[in-house]
């Protein structure tokens, strides 16, 4: 039936050129929006909305720029120029550190293959970079196997000096490793320091090994008071988990060596 009259009469099926198919579809926009209410003018006035958006100046009203930067002071962008300029400058002295930093590495790689830790962290101590320190450190935590035999009295007494500076530091990896590592030594050493320590002195024949062990079990015993003042330090300068964990650990030396 529909053919049927589409043959007969095929203008019903045609639009005109008066009425384009964009003025239908606007129609329908027109009446589906006049059918949603102005959310605008039902919400309560706010200084964010409506013509309170901005004063006169073009400004935001209500929302203060400086909030959003450091110091409550805007400061203005720095051009591409200014950050190509300044990377200029400081390429030198970082290529110089950068340089150090890989030799010193270098250096100590060498007694690492050869298994000589005391010359490994004497080399470390030498080089008075922390991040070397931190570097060394690490490796030798996350090796396969640990880093238990890379730790002995000897090797003690180098270390805790070099802890002691990464628990001042403004890194907070650098404060956690050195917790981490000093924790390590304490648990480690800790009955053999006391023991040595506390043992009344020799009479008779003097036993030299025995001398040089508790010579090394009192400079561990001083460096591990000192560890424990910094450690008051990250406690106050640090909160959150590093408070806790330097709490913690400041406790634990004191049972053990008291």
């Amino acid at each position: 039936i529909r053919l049927r009259r589409f043959v007969l009469n095929p203008s019903i099926y045609q639009r005109s050129a008066s009425q384009p198919v964009v003025e239908e579809k606007a129609g329908v926009a027109q009446r589906a929006q006049s059918a949603v209410p102005d959310l605008a003018q039902q919400l309560p006035p706010s200084r964010y909305g409506g013509e309170q958006r901005e004063d006169k100046s073009g400004k935001p009203k209500g929302l203060n720029i400086a909030d959003f930067v450091p110091g409550g002071e805007p400061t203005s962008l720095l051009s591409d120029n200014d950050i190509i300029k300044e990377l200029l400058e400081t390429h030198p002295a970082m290529m110089r550190i950068l340089t150090k930093r890989a030799s010193d590495l270098k250096v100590a790689k060498v007694f690492w293959q050869r298994g000589d830790m005391k010359g490994l962290f004497d080399s470390v101590k030498r080089s008075g970079d922390p991040a070397v320190t931190v570097d060394v450190l690490r490796a030798l935590i996350e090796r396969k196997g640990g880093a238990a035999g890379a730790f002995t009295l000897d090797t003690t007494m180098i270390i805790l000096p070099l802890l002691q500076k990464l628990f001042v530091s403004q890194y907070e990896e650098y404060v956690e490793l050195a917790m981490r590592v000093c924790s390590m030594l304490a648990k480690t050493f800790s009955s053999v320091i006391s023991e040595n320590v506390k043992a009344p002195p020799t009479s008779g024949l003097i036993d030299i090994s025995r001398e040089e062990r508790v010579k090394k079990c009192n400079e561990c015993f001083e460096q591990f008071l000192l560890c424990q003042e910094s450690l008051k330090a990250v406690e106050t300068k640090w909160g959150g988990r590093l408070q806790k964990e330097a709490r913690d650990l400041d406790g634990f030396i004191e049972r053990a060596f008291s």
